[in-house]
């Protein structure tokens, strides 16, 4: 009976755990991406809302993972980092309210012997392993945040502000953010990388923050422009069948954000509506960030050669090479580079 009671209470006080660390991340506005139950082969995996629960074959243990951001204090932090503890101490104060006498005291016991395992496995400084990765206890993580140790933030969160800014008017982010503003850099970032599984995954998720409605007006014009810059550079159909529309939406939310333009100006390119395309990339200057540059340009040598301005065509195509030079040599920029060349020369060569 004690060691069934001991298991039980194990389990449930570790779901519990787990459970204190996303209500208390939810309650100090930290986005929660991921609760794991367990280690060792996924038995069972629900997505709710953008919180991916799993449920893994070993339960001795568990995690939370939060989308974190640049102006999560330590003391923030901290709270979601104890809310599992506190939890597990409520329960040992409910446990112990069960009189001697009653035939649940058994039962009670190996519940509260449980709960204290827990506590002292999670409240001890120490470094533990989980799936093969090295990971700190909660208490390990409190002392680090409570004596200033853990400070920085990882470079995800550092990043949201540079990345944002440039669909900002005043290139900086208000400071009300919407509640999704933590999945949607890190569903953006995911959209960088070369897997287009994982591509396609983050694209999705992307999708779905938009059906929402709930994004503020500059994050909905960051979501669109990722969305219509990806449908450029990769070609993917489930997002060149809505390209034309999401770019026209980003306008119209943020006119004089130039980067907007550039993307519209290039939709409008590919779609064939040349001169109000290259209208729009002309609005992208050569001072604008390189990525911009070396992607307006390069339309702009598509639309030229389409309407059969060679020497425009070329003097375009000099301009998005000199901005690919500085570029990282990436596939996606690399293709992009390829087909300007081919498509601006090929336009001109047809109408000869």
């Amino acid at each position: 009976m004690l060691l069934a009671a001991m298991i039980a209470g194990w389990l449930l006080g570790l779901v519990m755990h787990e459970a204190g660390h996303a209500a208390a991340a939810a309650a100090l506005g930290l986005a929660v991406q991921r609760i794991t139950i367990g280690s060792g082969r996924l038995l069972a995996s629900l997505r709710c809302s953008e919180t991916i629960l799993e449920w893994r074959a070993f339960p001795w243990a568990g995690s939370v993972h939060v989308y974190w951001l640049r102006e999560s204090s330590r003391l923030r932090r901290a709270g979601y980092v104890a809310g599992g503890s506190v939890v597990n101490f409520f329960m040992l104060v409910l446990g112990n309210l069960v009189d001697d006498h009653s035939p649940l005291f058994d039962f009670s016991f190996g519940f509260v012997l449980a709960q204290l395992g827990l506590l002292g496995v999670t409240l001890v400084p120490s470094m533990g392993r989980l799936d093969g990765k090295m990971f700190p206890s909660d208490g390990l993580r409190l002392w680090r945040l409570l004596t200033g140790i853990e400070k920085r933030l990882p470079g995800a969160g550092l990043a949201y502000e540079s990345l944002l800014g440039v669909h900002c008017p005043n290139g900086v982010p208000d400071v009300q953010r919407s509640k999704a503003a933590q999945r949607v850099l890190y569903q953006i970032a995911k959209g960088e990388l070369a897997d287009l599984t994982v591509q396609r995954a983050a694209w999705a998720a992307l999708m779905r923050e938009l059906a929402r409605g709930n994004l503020k007006t500059w994050e909905e014009a960051w979501v669109l422009d990722h969305l219509v810059t990806s449908a450029l550079t990769t070609g993917e159909p489930m997002l060149r069948s809505r390209y034309d529309g999401w770019s026209a939406r980003a306008i119209v939310l943020a006119p004089q954000i130039t980067t907007l333009s550039g993307s519209r100006g290039g939709v409008l390119v590919e779609l064939g509506h040349y001169q109000a395309g290259k209208q729009l990339l002309q609005k992208v200057g050569d001072e604008a960030p390189l990525f911009d540059v070396f992607m307006s340009r390069g339309y702009e040598a598509i639309a030229e050669g389409a309407q059969g301005n060679s020497a425009a065509a070329a003097s375009a195509l000099v301009k998005a090479s000199a901005a690919f030079a500085q570029l990282p040599r990436s596939v996606k920029n690399v293709a992009m580079m390829t087909r300007f060349e081919s498509e601006s020369t090929q336009q001109t060569v047809s109408l000869a």
